[in-house]
């Protein structure tokens, strides 16, 4: 298991040394519960409107925001792949003695982990915004999202494991996958009285599953019960998890 060690120790290594982008996906999701949300908080500021988020604005979005974060930081450290193709590294990984899955998979946890630790800095620095906000439900939401996170991480991982080669393509890919995913799991806004077409989309997109899974775990609100979300992150773990390993064991460097 040293190729698994090695390469988790490297995925975060290279990312605290590369601070702008801690700061910047970090700093991107804040702006968005700081600009977005008190900005609908105030236009949402009137009567039954707590009953029918189950609470306040801020609180039913800094659940949505964490879970994007976690997704967004995930998934885009597939572009470390594109990133090792580029500068070579990715070839001394695939002719190493090691397995390959055990690279991926070192690469996949360092990778979540960062996120994970995205998702708490994001809640600490929200915390004074959401007022009514579970405290005690923070073990939950760490959990669930290091559990997406790595659905999350194997997806990127698994598009640029595939015939991506520059990174102007895997963020073209990224774009038009990100948006759509973050805007219909009802990240900022409450999922009842949905068009019947668009819960087609909403229940088959793995963000929403996170999303409701972090908002019962820190605002006590969900549309499903959270066993179903558990189960479902799950089941997106193991099918990208596998799916990612079987690209990455067809890779080649030309």
């Amino acid at each position: 298991m040293e190729a698994l060690k090695a390469m988790f120790y490297r995925q975060m290594k290279r990312f605290w040394r590369a601070k702008g982008r801690v700061i910047t996906l970090i700093l991107m999701p804040l702006l968005w519960l700081v600009f977005f949300g008190i900005g609908w908080a105030s236009s949402l500021n009137v009567p039954m409107m707590e009953q029918i988020l189950g609470t306040d604005y801020l609180t039913f979005m800094l659940p949505g925001v964490i879970a994007m974060s976690v997704f967004m930081t995930a998934f885009m450290s597939g572009v470390s792949v594109i990133w090792d193709k580029q500068f070579g590294f990715l070839k001394e990984v695939l002719v190493a003695p090691a397995p390959r899955w055990q690279s991926l998979m070192g690469r996949i946890l360092g990778d979540s982990v960062i996120a994970t630790i995205q998702g708490l800095i994001l809640f600490i620095l929200g915390l004074p915004l959401a007022k009514n906000i579970i405290v005690s439900g923070l073990p939950l939401a760490i959990t669930v999202a290091f559990v997406s996170a790595l659905g999350f991480a194997a997806l990127g991982v698994l598009i640029a494991s595939m015939r991506v080669k520059s990174f102007e393509a895997f963020q073209a890919i990224a774009n038009m996958l990100m948006m759509p995913m973050i805007f219909a799991s009802g990240a900022f806004f409450p999922l009842m009285n949905l068009p019947d077409w668009f819960w087609y989309i909403t229940e088959i997109d793995p963000m929403t599953y996170a999303v409701d899974a972090m908002r019962q775990a820190l605002a006590n609100v969900g549309y499903f019960p959270l066993w179903q979300d558990i189960i479902a992150l799950i089941i997106l773990d193991i099918a990208f998890i596998v799916l990612a390993v079987k690209a990455f064991e067809k890779s080649t460097v030309e």
